[in-house]
């Protein structure tokens, strides 16, 4: 079992005030069988006049919120303590043979493989781990996080 301190900060800058600014951000971890997590904190400044949470579309959390007042920064931070639990692997009787495997694919497009399009680079985000280490610098250390609401 491994646990994770997660720390998350975005800063918007802008050159004119912005009066009104609606958001749906995925700010949290999505809970698992394998995966679980104490209360996420999210803090907006400046407070948002509106703050909701529920899931998206696919069940992945959602936060919706606006700021109706008007600011030239708009600041978004979370903290999480995540809980990783090892997962074991199959059991080799539990899993297809190769056979089994060649032979579901001859017979058309099964539902297990279409997630198989989200497995390559596309124009905006490479395959592998993060690593993007001059974006550190852009996040890190600005702005001030308070407590919304």
């Amino acid at each position: 079992m491994t646990q994770f301190r997660i720390r998350h900060d975005t800063v918007y800058r802008y050159t004119e005030p912005v009066t009104l600014c609606q958001n749906v951000a995925h700010l949290k971890p999505r809970p698992g069988p394998h995966q679980t997590g104490d209360p996420s904190a999210v803090t907006i400044d400046p407070a948002p006049a509106v703050l909701t949470d529920r899931p998206d579309y696919f069940g992945n959390p959602a936060t919706y919120f606006t700021v109706q007042e008007p600011h030239t920064q708009l600041t978004v931070c979370v903290r999480h303590t995540i809980t990783v639990r090892p997962v074991p692997p199959p059991a080799a009787a539990d899993t297809p043979t190769r056979e089994a495997v060649r032979d579901g694919l001859r017979g058309g497009r099964p539902d297990w493989l279409a997630s198989y399009q989200f497995a390559f680079d596309s124009r905006y985000a490479a395959v592998g781990p993060f690593n993007y280490p001059q974006l550190g610098s852009i996040v890190r250390g600005r702005g001030r996080c308070r407590r919304a609401g």
